[in-house]
């Protein structure tokens, strides 16, 4: 039996839960595959959430755990520095949800945003195949750097990128080809939007993108050292994989993508790749105010070019082979380089803050191996 979880974050009323709970149930007839979908509440989330994850529980018979403010203390009484680490008011409270996914010994864990509606059908199934795929459309770029959005058709054309790709590298001249390969490993399955994609609030305030397709038919995948980010809507991560990925508050919008390039990092190492394309979801974006999300955006996009050069000039020592151990490396790597760079007194708080939470994640992820 495959395990998988569905986790989310919101301060909304997430009813779209119960479309995924129905695709679910159409398409697992082999009944090989149990789900269970675990929201992450916030302080503004509606009481009613209870009653919808009851329902979901119940009717679908599909377990669903609403941890609200009271749970989530409760729980993480055992991670007490993560509990003192994540503040409240954030969506970075997405991380208890995965980490009681991993306690949960799950072996794929999908996180979705509560504006991601259902597009592709037999969507839990989608990602589990996508990331037992060992062959396909392995992208190669003259730059090591690849614009993913590049495969999204957009209703006038317009040339954009995701959320979180370094302004410095948008510059560069880019040849890449497609290639067929067998016998790869994949550790993350990065699902994309139709509709309203995952941009920058500089592209917001500057174009209109609205995405109508996906250009290929199949999922394409990113080996080593070809470097893009990716975001925690519609995504899968496989089990062993979360001692890699940490959503730091201390980095504004960015935190999946702070967290994306350190994943990167260590995949590159371990030699598994990371997938992009289906299942496809429909964003209907939540309200914001574009000038608050550039404000959560500009410092942290300016200080992402030094964080990246850093990352990219270390090498995360042999020995270490497996998620856990490898994050350790690397992030003890990190912390040494950056001690020794004469940063200004923001960008250093902020390295410092990520290093800090990704070394109180490991101690969680510790305590539960």
């Amino acid at each position: 039996m495959i395990k998988v979880s569905l986790v989310t974050t919101t301060i909304n009323y997430p009813k779209l839960l119960i479309e995924y709970a129905k695709d679910f149930l159409k398409f697992n007839k082999k009944k090989n595959i149990e789900l269970i979908i675990i929201i992450a509440g916030d302080i503004k989330t509606p009481n009613k959430t209870k009653k919808l994850a009851d329902t979901i529980t119940n009717k679908y018979k599909i377990k669903c755990e609403y941890l609200d403010k009271k749970k989530q203390n409760k729980y993480l009484q055992h991670f007490k520095n993560l509990k003192k680490f994540l503040p409240w008011n954030s969506v970075q409270r997405r991380n208890v949800a995965i980490l009681k996914s991993f306690h949960e010994k799950c072996d794929l864990i999908i996180t979705i945003d509560d504006d991601n509606f259902l597009k592709t059908k037999n969507f839990v199934q989608s990602h589990l195949f996508n990331v037992k795929k060992t062959r396909g459309m392995i992208v190669k770029s003259s730059s090591n750097w690849f614009n993913i959005c590049q495969f999204l058709n957009e209703n006038n054309n317009n040339n954009f990128f995701h959320r979180g790709f370094p302004i410095s590298k948008k510059k560069l001249k880019n040849n890449y080809k497609l290639s067929n390969k067998k016998n790869f490993k994949i550790a993350a399955n990065a699902g994309l939007w139709l509709n309203d994609p995952d941009v920058d609030a500089i592209t917001r305030l500057s174009q209109k993108i609205k995405v109508n397709s996906y250009k290929l038919k199949k999922n394409f995948h990113l080996g080593p050292k070809i470097w893009s980010p990716f975001n925690s809507q519609n995504t899968a991560l496989i089990g062993e994989s979360i001692p890699a990925y940490f959503l730091s508050p201390h980095v504004g919008r960015m935190d999946d993508i702070y967290a994306s390039y350190i994943y990167k990092k260590i995949c590159d190492h371990l030699r598994f790749n990371i997938s992009y394309g289906y299942p496809l979801v429909r964003q209907d974006r939540n309200d914001h105010n574009i000038w608050n999300d550039l404000d959560l955006e500009k410092n942290y996009h300016y200080f992402l070019e030094d964080f990246l050069n850093i990352l990219e000039e270390i090498k995360i020592d042999k020995k270490n082979n497996n998620f856990y151990s490898a994050t350790i490396n690397l992030i003890n790597k990190l912390e040494t380089k950056i001690n020794k760079k004469n940063f200004e007194p923001k960008k250093l708080k902020c390295f410092k803050y990520f290093i800090k939470g990704y070394k109180i994640w490991l101690q969680s992820i510790k305590k539960i191996r």
